[in-house]
């Protein structure tokens, strides 16, 4: 009998350690909540007001209700994302409809031919015909841009597209591998700074770190990274912030950012 309640006191014990250390859960404290909504209004009253008619778009904070036992032990992560877009103003919107208006008998025109190639192109997709429906694709690129109101359409919307970017804050991540990156100049403020150049199907992104990260280079890929350890969970000790978007409007966005003021969030 003995030796049964000491297997089961050993089996208790066990099962305890096994728990704490596998996924038990408990309600977030109110500390914990209150970092998560402060943090989030500094960093987004910080970010740079939107201008020229781009809007300002913080997404909406998500604060978990059940965190992990020993949550408290270590930094608590959280990300801030905020988006600019281009929208059109109430003027631009008329002067489009009537536009558009204008030209009913060349839209009507130019719908007629994208019904027909649309025709044809789901007939090359049966076939698996690729080369054909690279083609017809670009014919319906032309008939589109054949049209002047549309082309038009076209170009106001791409220049909106071009002054947008997105813009997110990982507060306390321990860092991440970034390809194909390279170090660039650092502005005052940050402690290190790196960018993926524009490509064909891809925009710029410039990412800006605050804190001891430490960069390790292989090749195209940078390794940038900081030691993860207990520390004060409801305190910001290292962050860092990604711009992506067109090239120049990265760097416009960039040099109106306050950068002292946001390195003054690791206290």
């Amino acid at each position: 009998m003995k030796r049964l309640v000491m297997l089961f006191s050993v089996f208790c014990l066990m099962a305890a350690a096994l728990f704490a250390d596998g996924g038990a859960e408990r309600p977030i404290n109110s500390d914990e909540k209150a970092f998560y909504e402060a943090t989030y209004r500094k960093i987004i009253d910080l970010l740079p007001d939107a201008q020229n008619g781009i809007a300002k778009k913080p997404e909406e904070l998500s604060i978990p209700k059940m965190v992990g036992v020993g949550y408290e032990k270590f930094p608590i992560q959280m990300y801030v994302s905020c988006s600019y877009r281009g929208e059109m103003s109430m003027q631009q919107s008329m002067e489009a409809g009537a536009l558009l208006a204008k030209d009913a008998e060349g839209l009507e025109s130019m719908s007629e031919q994208l019904n027909s190639l649309s025709e044809e192109m789901q007939k090359a997709a049966e076939a698996g015909d690729q080369p054909k429906m690279l083609e017809l694709q670009a014919k319906m690129q032309a008939a589109v841009l054949g049209n002047s109101s549309m082309k038009n359409m076209q170009q106001m919307t791409s220049d909106l597209e071009a002054k947008s970017l997105s813009v997110e804050a990982a507060i306390n991540a321990n860092g991440a591998d970034f390809h194909p990156y390279q170090v660039i100049p650092t502005p005052a403020g940050a402690s290190l700074a790196i960018r993926r150049e524009k490509s064909k199907d891809v925009k710029s992104q410039t990412v800006l770190f605050f804190g001891p990260y430490t960069n390790k280079p292989y090749k195209e890929t940078m390794a940038v990274y900081v030691e993860r350890k207990p520390a004060t969970a409801n305190k910001v000790h290292h962050f860092y912030l990604s711009v992506t978007g067109e090239p120049e409007t990265c760097a416009a966005y960039i040099a109106k950012m306050n950068l002292t003021s946001l390195a003054a969030l690791i206290k």
